[in-house]
């Protein structure tokens, strides 16, 4: 099947958001699911990586604003691959 661009889009930030979550779940965050809500908490901490992916996808998030996020959460040097990772290498932030 031949994705249109939104569907595209909207494929990519899927994905991006479960590599978030899976490289927050690493570190030590805890998931939480409910129907129809899912993020993750590390201590006082609470991320929807689904969430953070849209809004720095749509630009409603700047890049400088999560990089900021990504230090007060003490991840800005975390992976979205792990050291066994054939993909690129680069930091979330």
């Amino acid at each position: 099947m031949l994705l249109n661009p939104e569907q595209r889009i909207q494929r990519a930030r899927s994905l991006l958001g479960a590599a978030l979550a899976l490289a927050l779940v690493r570190v030590g965050w805890q998931v939480h699911a409910d129907p129809g809500e899912l993020y993750l908490t590390k201590g006082n901490e609470q991320l929807n990586p689904f969430e953070v992916v849209t809004k720095l996808s749509d630009g409603t998030l700047s890049p400088e604003s999560w990089k900021q996020a990504c230090q007060s959460y003490g991840i800005e040097h975390t992976l979205l691959v792990d050291d066994a990772g054939e993909a690129a290498r680069g930091t979330m932030s």
